[in-house]
């Protein structure tokens, strides 16, 4: 079962922690390199480019990859630094199947995101940026996270921005603490917080997980995208739109999809007579699809 529920000790102490900073600020000053500041995506860019450490984001979703006036510029960044300095990144993103975490933050923001389209949009620039890396997309590592995280956090090799997840608000639009990388807290945050989220395999997919799906049909094996939309697997896969073709193998075929049975539809569709919602999603997991779909309808 997905831990749905905050976590409590690290909301308590991250709330502590920003109490303690934010109170001592000016006594602080900037001697220690603690301040409130606003996360400058563009500086944040140009810092990634020169990153020879492992670059850190846990987000719901992230503008630098969902955003066109970020993703073609931090795509090029996360490519230069792999190729040229080596860097690791790592990245936790909301898992957009979690619908019930996915519906909290959306009521969140209200209407002024759509959360779960951003997710997938940041999932498709991510899968153009691990195509692009060849074999050495082994350093740009991607999960999807189903719990909820106490903060957001963007760590490059100098800084660590930290924020609350708030209402109205896209975290990085807003002040954030900005601390050094560092740091006795920083150390805290990523070892206690961060690892916490990203080594938690119960709640925590990789991105494979959720771009494609193997379906056992007829005993051949096929990786297909896809889409779960109220009870509904709308797939996608040349191989089997190819097999279909060629023979009638799909006729009354049953599968099993995380212990629950589907039935298979026979008919093919094309991706107009899709539902409108499962079109844009489509479009917004995907770099690209062919036209033809199946559905996967659940047996209740």
């Amino acid at each position: 079962m997905n831990n749905i529920g905050f976590n409590l000790l690290g909301a308590v102490i991250a709330f502590l922690v920003f109490q303690v900073i934010v109170e001592g600020i000016n006594k602080l000053g900037e001697q220690r390199g603690v301040k409130i500041d606003a996360l400058n995506k563009d500086d944040f860019i140009k810092k990634v480019i020169k990153s020879k450490n492992t670059v850190r984001i846990m987000e719901t979703w992230t503008d630098l990859l969902s955003s066109n006036q970020f993703l073609t510029t931090f795509s090029d960044a996360i490519e230069a630094s792999v190729r040229n300095n080596n860097t690791i990144f790592e990245i936790l993103l909301l898992n957009p199947e979690d619908t019930y975490l996915v519906k909290r933050r959306q009521e969140d923001l209200s209407n002024n995101e759509d959360v779960e389209i951003n997710i997938y949009r940041s999932i498709s620039t991510i899968q153009k940026i691990l195509q692009n890396l060849g074999n050495m997309g082994k350093n740009f590592q991607v999960k999807l996270y189903s719990r909820n995280p106490s903060l957001a956090i963007y760590m490059n090799d100098d800084d660590l921005f930290l924020t609350f997840f708030r209402a109205n608000l896209n975290t990085s639009q807003g002040e954030q603490l900005k601390l050094p990388r560092n740091s006795t807290i920083g150390t805290f945050i990523i070892e206690e917080m961060f690892y916490e989220i990203w080594e938690d395999t119960k709640n925590t997919k990789d991105l494979n997980n959720i771009v494609f799906y193997c379906i056992n049909i007829n005993n051949k094996l096929y990786d297909v995208k896809y889409i779960f939309q109220e009870n509904v697997f709308y797939i996608q896969s040349s191989d089997l739109t190819t097999d279909s073709i060629n023979n009638n193998i799909f006729q009354d075929t049953i599968i099993e999809v995380d212990d629950q049975q589907y039935k298979l539809t026979p008919e093919a569709k094309r991706k107009e007579d899709l539902p409108l919602r499962v079109q844009e999603l489509f479009d917004n997991k995907y770099p690209t699809t062919e036209d033809i779909f199946f559905e996967l309808i659940k047996l209740r």
